[in-house]
């Protein structure tokens, strides 16, 4: 790996002193977290990701990595056996409080997200929110596709229109 730190100068922060530039450097490089590791500072994320997994078989949750609002420096590594359990149960305190959400799971694309606002933001941008089934559960329902929403309104609207014609 080369030594080559992040350009901290395009994150566009003004900084008060070099002690506060330098926090911040260290806080967003891509340094190896294990602390006896002679590895240099990483260009990327995917090549510091490779050599925590080739060389010491730890991985980041790539979920909380890309959604939390935590420094990559404060990024939790896990076994592949803790990486699962992480996944299906997040993560709690001694006092049961939250510290990692459970990842949902998008049901139609099957894909994992941090939270629920995460998710609700992968819908509403991926998915299909149907008027008539909001209308009738009173609640949001999204479909998969296009093609979901306009069964739907061929269904409902021939229900509609042989109601209307009925004696």
């Amino acid at each position: 790996a080369k030594s080559r730190s992040i350009d901290i100068f395009s994150y566009k922060i003004l900084y008060y002193d070099i002690n506060s530039m330098e926090l911040v450097s260290s806080l967003t490089s891509y340094k190896c977290p294990i602390s006896n590791c002679n590895e240099a500072i990483y260009d990327t994320l995917k090549s510091l990701t490779i050599h925590l997994g080739n060389k010491h078989k730890r991985y980041f949750c790539e979920i909380c990595v890309k959604d939390s609002k935590n420094f990559l420096s404060d990024a939790r590594i896990y076994s592949y056996d803790e990486l699962q359990e992480h996944y299906d149960n997040g993560e709690f305190d001694d006092y049961m409080n939250i510290l990692v959400p459970i990842h949902l799971n998008c049901y139609f694309c099957k894909k994992k997200f941090y939270n629920d606002e995460t998710l609700l933001g992968h819908m509403i941008e991926n998915h299909f929110e149907c008027t008539i089934c909001k209308q009738m559960t009173k609640g949001i329902v999204y479909h998969k596709d296009i093609r979901a929403i306009v069964s739907i309104y061929f269904s409902y609207f021939r229900k509609d229109e042989k109601r209307q014609y009925e004696f």
